[in-house]
C-alpha cells in the first residue's frame, strides 16, 4: 500500500493512496486521547477496509483491520516513517 498523504489533525484522520486493488481515500477519527477508527474506501468500488486501534504520543497507529462481511482480518502498525514523507509506503497493510 502506498499512502500519498495521511493527515492526523484536530481529532480527524484523512488521506489517500493506492494499492493493488486501486485508489482509495482514508477517513476517520481519533476518539478521546488515543482510540482510532478509520476506513479505507476504494474509488468507484463497493469495497472498503475498516481499521480500529490506538494512536500513541509517538505517532504510531496500531490495531486491527477487517473487511466487512468476510472472514478477512489482521493486525496493522503504521509508524511515523510510513506517513511523514511523500509518497508514503506502508507495506503489509491491506
Amino acid at each position: 500500500m502506498k499512502i500519498e498523504n495521511l493527515n492526523i489533525f484536530n481529532g480527524a484522520i484523512s488521506g489517500k493512496g493506492t494499492d493493488p486493488v486501486g485508489s482509495f481515500s482514508i477517513v476517520g477519527q481519533i476518539i478521546g486521547d488515543s482510540k482510532i477508527n478509520f476506513t479505507k474506501q476504494y474509488a468507484g468500488k463497493d469495497y472498503f477496509v475498516n481499521y480500529t486501534g490506538t494512536y500513541d504520543k509517538e505517532n504510531i497507529l496500531t490495531g486491527t483491520w477487517s473487511i466487512p462481511n468476510t472472514p478477512e482480518k489482521g493486525d496493522f502498525k503504521l509508524t511515523k516513517a510510513y506517513y511523514d514523507k511523500d509518497p508514503h509506503i506502508a507495506p503489509a497493510i491491506p
